[in-house]
């Protein structure tokens, strides 16, 4: 993990979607996680609002997305789309992310 990545505290789990978006919570000591919910995809400013509601009543410490890669491990064009979405969701949440 990143040096910047926190080792503590609760992780938002994201399982992205171009229609939904599947959200799961690590506990703190980042042992195992659970699934949250499932979310609809929206607008932006709407999607904005609901993850951060979450990461403020969860006390998130960090993101981990999921990377949808190719058998041969190479990215595509799904990864890069849930990487634009890791990389927006860190700026509006100011939480560190990594993709996995």
């Amino acid at each position: 993990m990143s040096q910047d990545f926190p080792s503590e505290g609760a992780l938002l789990g994201i399982d992205f979607g171009t229609k939904r978006v599947g959200i799961a919570i690590s506990t703190p000591d980042q042992s195992i996680s659970s699934p949250l919910e499932t979310l609809q995809r929206s607008q932006p400013a709407q999607e904005s609002k609901i993850f951060c509601k979450i990461c403020k009543e969860y006390r998130i410490k960090g993101l981990v997305v999921g990377l949808p890669v190719h058998m041969s491990g190479d990215e595509g064009e799904k990864a890069k789309m849930a990487r634009k979405f890791g990389d927006w969701l860190s700026k509006i949440s100011e939480l560190p992310v990594i993709y996995w």
